[in-house]
């Protein structure tokens, strides 16, 4: 039939054509709507829970008087960024949060607010931490644990009052996932990182420091000698991370990082005498 033969050559000169419009409108559409941002209700809530922290931690954070510990730790960095203060030079209980105090008291001033900012501002970072360990506990258990953190009565006081516990558990928390990481990665980053954590924690975080050191190390233990492991595994793994690990690289950059943060990043020599007492 002449007709529909024509018809058939038609829709088949007529298909490149529409094709090429489709085309030209996906395109169009493109440059219309360059980019599309949507977010889970995962974010929606950690969102929600990092502004709760913030809104706990930091209002009204200057308003109340320093207790004495506060006061001896506020103290020691004023009678460092003024030279002219009277008294002599005092020892920080927690070198770590002397450094990033002293920093933040040079720059803002010397006042309740920006003694206890830095330590309000790391408790804030714990409430998020646990977004990290996503992947090994699961994205509702972070999620729950990164809510409870956020309202924890006991991780808000200790936030808004210097404590140097607040200091130990992001230190714990960050050697923990740096562990994780290069126990999957095997990338010596990780290591370090892990190590300098460690370190600080012991010498430089607060007095009692070391005590969490042990229980990391106790519940590890405790894990592989409780965890049904009939194929040996996990204590494979563990093994091959021991020996993989760079002991010697991660002594030196420790002793790299802790003279850093004793000196203020080198700002203030005599402050690494803090880790030894």
């Amino acid at each position: 039939d002449p007709v529909d033969l024509s018809d058939a050559a038609y829709m088949d000169q007529a298909q490149p054509v529409t094709d090429a419009a489709q085309t030209g409108s996906a395109e169009l559409i493109e440059q219309a709507v360059p980019f599309r941002f949507t977010l889970s209700i995962y974010q929606v809530l950690y969102a929600v829970f990092l502004m709760v922290a913030l809104g706990l931690r930091l209002i009204q954070l200057g308003t109340i008087v320093l207790n004495d510990s506060e006061a001896h730790e506020a103290l020691s960095v004023f009678r460092v960024i003024t030279p002219n203060a009277a008294g002599s030079a005092l020892i920080p209980h927690a070198p770590l949060m002397f450094a990033a105090n002293t920093l933040i008291m040079a720059i803002g001033g010397s006042n309740n607010l920006t003694a206890r900012l830095a330590t309000a501002l790391v408790g804030v970072l714990i409430v998020m931490l646990p977004y990290l360990f996503r992947r090994w506990i699961g994205q509702t258990g972070a999620l729950l644990v990164s809510g409870m953190l956020a309202l924890s009565p006991v991780l808000l006081t200790a936030s808004r009052t210097m404590s140097g516990a607040v200091w130990t558990i992001a230190l714990a928390l960050g050697a923990l996932w740096f562990v994780g990481r290069f126990a999957e990665t095997r990338r010596m980053l990780w290591a370090l990182a892990a190590s300098a954590c460690v370190a600080i924690m012991l010498l430089a975080s607060e007095s009692a420091g070391f005590l969490v050191v042990l229980m990391l190390g106790g519940g590890l233990l405790f894990a592989l000698l409780t965890t049904d492991d009939p194929d040996h595994s996990i204590r494979q793994r563990v093994r091959e991370t021991i020996s993989g690990w760079p002991w010697l690289r991660g002594l030196a950059i420790s002793v790299i990082v802790l003279g850093i943060v004793g000196s203020v990043f080198l700002l203030h020599i005599d402050g690494v005498g803090a880790l030894g007492d």
